[in-house]
């Protein structure tokens, strides 16, 4: 099964809102002014990244498309390079989004990213959840 991914607003709304809840959890503690600065510029440059590598997949290492055949995944990243894995069992699948946790092959570390329904097709979406869940 091959899949496009595909830029996602409402991961890039999830994405903004926990980043405006814990910029506004920094400025309600009792913490110096010049730390709430420093975190706050932080959380912002992290936004960012996030928005950039999993939303707008516009960095080099971001994946932009999935090949999974059974417990093997491959991936393709922005700048052409093929990555392969296996399929992590700890893997979410639901009907609001993904979190697809592969181990590439060159690590023993696992490797997250987030799929929302509205950054592939439908379909195809369905069918990723109902692998996931079953294998």
């Amino acid at each position: 099964m091959n899949m496009a991914i595909g830029y996602s607003p409402r991961f890039a709304l999830w994405l903004l809102t926990v980043h405006a809840i814990a910029v506004t959890m920094l400025y309600v503690t009792k913490m110096p002014l010049e730390i709430r600065c420093v975190a706050s510029i932080i959380i912002t440059l992290s936004l960012f990244y996030h928005l950039a590598n999993d939303v707008l997949r516009m960095l080099p290492n971001s994946w932009i498309e999935i090949s999974l055949d059974g417990d093997a995944a491959s991936f393709i990243t922005r700048d052409g390079k093929v990555l392969s894995g296996i399929v992590e069992k700890h893997t979410v699948a639901c009907p609001y989004f993904v979190l697809l946790r592969v181990i590439p092959a060159d690590s023993y570390l696992p490797v997250s990213r987030i799929i929302c329904p509205d950054a592939v097709d439908q379909g195809v979406f369905r069918e990723l959840c109902v692998r996931l869940k079953f294998s």
